[in-house]
C-alpha cells in the first residue's frame, strides 16, 4: 500500500493528477458521481458514497449548535459538546 500511495503522490506532483503506470486510475469526483480510491490490499476505484449521509448529518449537527449558541466546529473527542435536541425552530429552518 505504502508504494501505491507514493506513485499516487509522486503522479501527482509531477502532472496534477494522481496516478502511475500499474495502479488504477483515479477517478475524479463529482457531486453526481461519487467516486473515491479505496486502499486495502490493492488500491482500486469505487463508484458510491463511502459515507452515505455524513455531510447531512454534519450540516444538522452544525445548525442545531448554531441555534444554541454553541461553537458548530469541535465536534470531536473530550473537547465535543453534547449535541442538543432538535428544536421547533432548528427543524423550521430546513
Amino acid at each position: 500500500m505504502s508504494a501505491a500511495m507514493i506513485g499516487y503522490w509522486a503522479g501527482f506532483a509531477k502532472t496534477g493528477v494522481p496516478g502511475a503506470p500499474g495502479l488504477p486510475a483515479w477517478l475524479p469526483y463529482s457531486p453526481s458521481r461519487k467516486s473515491y480510491t479505496h486502499f486495502s490490499d490493492k488500491p482500486r476505484a469505487e463508484l458510491h458514497d463511502p459515507v452515505l449521509g455524513m455531510l447531512e448529518m454534519q450540516e444538522e449537527l452544525f445548525e442545531r449548535r448554531r441555534k444554541n449558541d454553541q461553537q458548530w466546529f469541535i465536534n470531536v473527542g473530550v473537547v465535543a459538546r453534547v449535541i442538543p435536541e432538535a428544536s421547533d425552530r432548528t427543524a423550521a429552518g430546513r
